[in-house]
């Protein structure tokens, strides 16, 4: 493995500020128009990888062709476990009055239907990436059966994304990521494999460097506040074997005199346990996050830049050079 330096990455929410005048700016153009309707926007989806906060992108970026387009939307279903295909009505995720109410604010109109629309409606091509305004995604809100499970205290957040998906896509070609993806979805990862691939000498090196950069970051910080950890690790059978490295970490907050906690399992499914991280991790006074990631650079970093937050960010990096197929394909 390559040396790298390490970096400390502090954001500035200066463009983001820009991008929300300007949004605003369009927003309000729009506003003195007299609309005429077109057909009501029904999106019922079930995409194979889209996780939570894929979901919430997806979701944001037909709102917003809604309003382009002066329209309204209606938000079928809401995918909660993405390897069981399970998915609930969007009223039992979101609380929508008060998405509704958030949207209002930033354009003049509400925008999402509560009745499902019978007839003039089309289901949209779905569209992920880019996410097209953070100021909507800020307006989403969540139904109050996770929120009310957020801690009611001050302490300081851990993206630990050392979990055996981001080692793969890091690691190595998309591909491989998708191989490992599709025999997750299928439940057909041979039993062995998770301990044979981390055991690699070159995974080894990666995990040490990762870690290295967690424990540079948390000694940023300090330990007055605890930390909290999101993390799937010790959630899900298949990223146990990285539990001795998630105990290096909070063996290391302890020695410095610090404490530590992670959410419990509310939940079976995958995505409503991390919508309950997410929320947490949103709310934690300073974040280490993990880079690129749409959960903790994509969602909390740049929803509390738009809310004005006084909170303190730094980013670890996951990207080295990538490995052989080889290595993969060998465990």
């Amino acid at each position: 493995m390559h040396d790298v330096v390490l970096l400390i990455l502090s954001h500035s929410s200066q463009q983001l500020k820009s991008r929300e005048m300007d949004l605003i700016v369009g927003f309000n153009k729009i506003k003195k128009c007299k609309l005429k309707m077109n057909p009501v926007v029904f999106l019922d989806f079930y995409h194979p990888y889209a996780g939570l906060c894929n979901q919430l992108y997806l979701i944001t970026n037909h709102i917003h062709r809604a309003f382009v387009n002066k329209t309204k939307i209606y938000i079928n279903k809401v995918n909660v476990d993405i390897f069981k295909k399970e998915r609930i009505p969007a009223e039992e995720f979101f609380d929508l009055k008060s998405t509704n109410e958030n949207f209002k604010k930033l354009s003049g109109q509400e925008i999402i239907l509560f009745e499902k629309p019978t007839k003039n409606f089309i289901v949209p091509q779905l569209c992920i990436y880019p996410v097209s305004s953070i100021e909507i995604l800020n307006c989403l809100e969540f139904h109050e059966r996770f929120t009310k499970l957020v801690p009611n205290k001050e302490y300081n957040g851990i993206h630990f994304r050392l979990e055996l998906d981001a080692i793969i896509h890091y690691l190595f070609e998309k591909h491989c990521y998708d191989d490992f993806m599709d025999r997750c979805n299928k439940n057909s990862i041979n039993s062995e494999f998770p301990e044979k691939f981390i055991k690699l000498p070159q995974v080894q090196n990666y995990i040490d460097y990762m870690l290295k950069q967690y424990i540079t970051f948390i000694m940023r910080y300090g330990n007055k506040k605890p930390w909290f950890i999101s993390t799937l690790v010790g959630k899900k059978d298949i990223h146990n074997c990285l539990i001795p490295t998630l105990k290096k970490l909070t063996d290391f907050i302890e020695s410095c005199g610090g404490t530590w906690f992670t959410s419990k399992k509310h939940f079976e499914q995958r995505e409503l346990n991390a919508l309950v991280d997410l929320l947490t991790l949103r709310e934690s006074v300073a974040m280490v996050g993990f880079e690129g990631s749409s959960y903790s650079e994509g969602y909390c970093f740049k929803v509390n830049s738009i809310r004005n937050k006084d909170k303190e960010y730094s980013f670890v990096n996951g990207i080295v050079p990538k490995l052989p197929d080889g290595l993969y394909k060998s465990c």
